[in-house]
């Protein structure tokens, strides 16, 4: 698990990577991610998701979902995600 990264958000992080990559992260590559999504968590939370005109699910923050969504996308930009020929 992730050092310095609550449990949910450290198990998140490791399901979203084999989900997206069939492989378990490494924790350089886990601990970027867990880096990424306080970034966003702390600039959305102060102000920036009012911008983004998102719809967060029932009982989700719109900030939280957004910060959750940019991972995400991180992950499915990887060149390892996306097949190439």
């Amino acid at each position: 698990m992730l050092r310095d990264v609550p449990a949910e958000e450290g198990a998140r992080i490791e399901y979203a990577f084999r989900l997206c990559l069939s492989r378990n992260a490494q924790p350089e590559e886990a601990g970027r991610l867990a880096r990424f999504l306080r970034l966003q968590q702390d600039s959305l939370a102060a102000g920036a998701v009012q911008s983004l005109q998102l719809k967060a699910p029932d009982g989700v923050a719109p900030a939280e979902f957004a910060a959750w969504t940019a991972v995400a996308r991180v992950l499915m930009n990887l060149d390892e995600f996306i097949t190439r020929e």
